[in-house]
């Protein structure tokens, strides 16, 4: 399984819409995609992002399929990254002769 951070972005419609619900149905569609939760969050501030999902999912393939149909199902915009942990970072950077 590979992390990926997917930053969603509302509309003023969207606000209207906010329920527990939805929040089940989104942690319902990660586990039809053979995704796994790892965090949600709420993001309070200036920054255009209004939620951040952190999951787990088998490729970038299946996340991308997932945000598209979350998408279309819940009209929120996403924008996907994929994240390694520092530690495996670190031992990249080794491999490659940037640790000296």
């Amino acid at each position: 399984m590979k992390t990926f951070y997917m930053f969603g972005t509302y509309d003023a419609e969207m606000f209207r819409d906010v329920s527990a619900g939805r929040t089940k149905e989104i942690e319902a569609m990660v586990k039809d995609y053979g995704g796994e939760i790892i965090q949600i969050h709420v993001l309070v501030g200036r920054r255009k992002d209004d939620l951040v999902l952190v999951v787990d999912f088998p490729d970038v393939e299946t996340t991308t399929r997932f945000s598209i149909a979350l998408t279309n199902k819940l009209g929120i915009l996403f924008v996907s990254h994929p994240a390694i942990t520092m530690e495996v970072f670190d031992e990249i950077a080794e491999e490659v002769g940037l640790v000296r």
